[in-house]
C-alpha cells in the first residue's frame, strides 16, 4: 500500500540548516567561472529572462536588417507611381527588334 505522504530524504528543518552551512556554498572564484562559462545555470530566473529578452531583441534587429531594401535601389513612393508608369508607357522600347528580310 503506497504511503499517504511522500517520503522525503531530508526533513524541512535539515534542509534549512543546510542552507546556512558554509559547505553548501560555492567559492566565489568557482561561481564567477561558472557564470562566465555557463551563465544559464548560475543565474536566477529574473536574470535568465533578461538575457533571453535581450538575445531576442538582438535576433530581431538582425532579422529586420536583412529584410530591409538594398540602399542602391530607390524606393518608389505612391506619389511617384503614376509618374513612373507614365514614363514607362510613353517611352517604351520595342521588346523585339524587327529582322530585315533579304529579298
Amino acid at each position: 500500500m503506497p504511503p499517504t505522504q511522500p517520503a522525503f530524504i531530508y526533513s524541512r528543518d535539515t534542509l534549512l540548516n543546510l542552507v546556512n552551512s558554509p559547505l553548501s556554498r560555492l567559492p566565489i572564484e568557482v561561481r564567477e567561472k561558472l557564470r562566465v562559462e555557463v551563465p544559464e545555470i548560475i543565474t536566477n530566473r529574473k536574470q535568465r529572462k533578461a538575457i533571453e529578452y535581450h538575445k531576442q531583441l538582438v535576433d530581431n534587429t538582425a532579422l529586420a536588417a536583412r529584410r530591409s531594401r538594398p540602399s542602391a535601389r530607390p524606393i518608389e513612393r505612391k506619389r511617384n507611381a503614376p509618374h513612373v508608369v507614365d514614363r514607362v508607357w510613353r517611352h517604351a522600347q520595342p521588346i523585339v527588334t524587327p529582322i530585315a528580310l533579304a529579298a
